[in-house]
């Protein structure tokens, strides 16, 4: 039980018990803070998720890799797409596999290693002044110097006027388990039709969670059910019980952080889970959050920086899902009203065009531009946001520092002393985290197209 006194402040208030907040509770606990967390029960209906092999990671940095093995969630090695007009693809993965997790099962799991005390109950409102004050249902009010909203779609502190729905339609999540008379592949199957699209997760070997994705428009007139079982006609097996529903609209936050709170995970945003990118997105955005929370209250002077480091990061992810689902809508014909114009620091032409002229080229030689230079940044160092040495340049945002997992400064740093891609690409993964070649060609166009790096060889070859 949690004992807390009238006049005890805690560090930190962490209210949501989902993968963004079990993530930074930990991490603060470890760093020596007081911390509770604040997480409702769990509810009747439960979802399943599919984590690529990418998380693997992120699980060790936060130190809980060991035990994630150790629960023995079924493991996946890939995914099955059948979208808009193609064919029929297997996309399997390279080397480690996936996991296919009952979402509580593994929240169940990181809320257990939190190692925070954590309060079963439900947050009315939170108020700010010098500290803030949260006002549980049960009567109980908390202290904290900050706090961490990782309380999903309900937004405790994002729904104070803070967070903004996306322009246009409303999308609806119709969710049901099933169980299948032979053994399933353990590929996640995602599966686009002229209503919406469907995902289907096996969890073990006979049994699997399907979702439906579908405009809240198409529901009316046929009800949950009945719309659910008019897009599940094909996946054979049974239906155990009856299938339910949720909201699954897409939001994002105007800011993702104040003088003493963050939104974190799918408090601040959500987009369509296409990309399997759920649950690592809300790990990601809690292990930030705690580095900016031990930021601020380590470093007051510091406080405003990194508070806008977290928001300009955050806001980065967002747009970068939206890009990607906007593009994945269109393909198949869906939901044509979705955002076109998505605010970010390149375009997916300026993309395609960077790397046709990188292509077209005999032979490089990359310079960097006379407007680039070095500045004072916000990065990552350890547990802290700190000022270092960074890449500024009038395309490129200040807290941008990697696309698709390319350290920018560094590539542009080594990029001047090779004459082929080819050559740069194996000295830039033996000097930095390997990336994919794929990666690290969209991040050397992106470069290329922001005018941070110009390929001087391919003027020379005229």
């Amino acid at each position: 039980m949690l004992q807390n006194s009238p006049h005890r402040v805690f560090d930190v208030a962490v209210i949501g018990g989902g993968p963004a907040g079990s993530t930074a509770a930990r991490l603060l606990a470890s760093w020596g803070y007081s911390v509770v967390l604040v997480a409702r029960e769990a509810r009747a209906h439960q979802r399943a998720e599919t984590l690529p092999p990418s998380i693997r990671r992120l699980f060790r940095l936060l130190d809980i890799y060991t035990a994630v093995q150790a629960a023995g969630f079924y493991q996946t090695s890939g995914n099955v797409v059948r979208w808009g007009t193609e064919a029929a693809r297997t996309e399997d993965y390279p080397e480690e596999h996936g996991y296919q997790v009952k979402r509580d099962e593994f929240d169940s799991l990181l809320l257990g290693l939190a190692s925070a005390p954590v309060l079963r109950d439900a947050v009315r409102h939170v108020e700010f002044s010098d500290v803030a004050e949260i006002h549980l249902r049960s009567g109980t009010t908390l202290q904290a110097r900050f706090v961490i909203d990782a309380s999903g779609r309900a937004g405790v502190v994002a729904r104070q006027g803070i967070r903004v729905s996306e322009p246009g339609r409303r999308t609806i999540a119709i969710c049901g388990y099933w169980t299948s008379p032979s053994a399933l592949s353990s590929h996640t199957v995602v599966e686009s039709s002229r209503e919406g699209w469907v995902w289907s997760i096996p969890v073990a070997a006979t049994r699997r969670f399907v979702t439906v994705m579908v405009d809240a428009g198409a529901i009316r007139g046929k009800g949950v059910a009945a719309t659910y079982t008019a897009m599940t006609r094909g996946e054979g097996g049974h239906l155990i019980g009856v299938p339910w529903a949720c909201d699954a609209s897409m939001y994002h936050a105007n800011s993702y952080a104040g003088e003493h709170f963050l939104l974190a995970g799918d408090a601040g945003s959500f987009v369509d889970p296409l990309s399997s990118y759920g649950v690592k997105k809300a790990m990601s955005s809690g292990w930030l959050a705690a580095i900016v929370v031990n930021t601020a209250l380590r470093n007051p002077a510091m406080s405003s920086v990194a508070r806008g480091y977290f928001t300009a990061r955050e806001r980065q992810v967002y747009e970068s899902q939206l890009r990607q689902t906007a593009a994945h809508f269109r393909s198949a014909g869906l939901w044509a009203d979705q955002p076109n114009d998505i605010e970010s620091f390149y375009t997916n032409s300026e993309l395609s065009n960077a790397f046709e002229e990188l292509k077209r080229a005999p032979r490089i030689q990359l310079r960097r531009a006379e407007n680039v230079h070095k500045a004072a940044l916000p990065r990552i160092c350890g547990n802290e946001i700190v000022l270092a040495e960074g890449l500024a340049a009038p395309g490129l945002p200040a807290e941008v520092e990697y696309v698709h997992g390319v350290h920018l400064w560094k590539l542009a740093e080594m990029a001047e002393g090779f004459g082929d891609v080819s050559d740069l690409y194996a000295a830039y993964n033996r000097a930095c985290v390997p990336v994919a070649l794929p990666n690290f060609l969209s991040a050397l166009s992106v470069l290329v197209a922001k005018n941070v790096l110009r390929n001087e060889g391919a003027r020379c070859s005229r």
